[in-house]
């Protein structure tokens, strides 16, 4: 009986050894996507009724799936379309209309992947 016992013990402690390896086959996507603004640079600075030309691309080692605009000038959205699984250039133009009150202000741009890993990027414009 203490043979059968011992033996039990011995192949479950085996099981759950062999069971917790790192060697199962699967790799876990812990690379965050990479966003550039392309255009404008940073710094630029833009008058009531100039035209802000943006492009932004993020790129990813395996699936982007989600890419988050936001400012603190208004500019808020969420892209889901993409020219490829791994990279997108996001492009758009924004007017700055009468009455934007004149100051410092920031852009950024998140990217997120299949696994929910998240880059961004970020820039600062001036209007006058």
């Amino acid at each position: 009986m203490n043979k059968l016992l011992f033996f039990a013990a011995l192949l479950t402690a085996g099981m759950f050894f062999t069971s917790c390896g790192d060697d199962d086959g699967l790799d876990i996507d812990s690379e965050a996507p990479v966003v550039t603004f392309n255009t404008p640079a940073t710094g630029t600075s833009y008058a009531v009724g100039d035209t802000i030309e943006f492009s932004v691309t993020a790129t990813d080692n395996e699936m982007l799936t989600l890419m988050t605009l936001s400012s603190n000038l208004g500019l808020n959205q969420t892209f889901t379309t993409f020219d490829s699984e791994t990279t997108h250039t996001q492009e758009f133009n924004v007017a700055i209309i009468a009455g934007t009150p004149a100051g410092d202000y920031s852009v950024s741009m998140t990217a997120t992947d299949a696994t929910a890993n998240t880059g961004e990027s970020s820039i600062d414009l001036t209007i006058q």
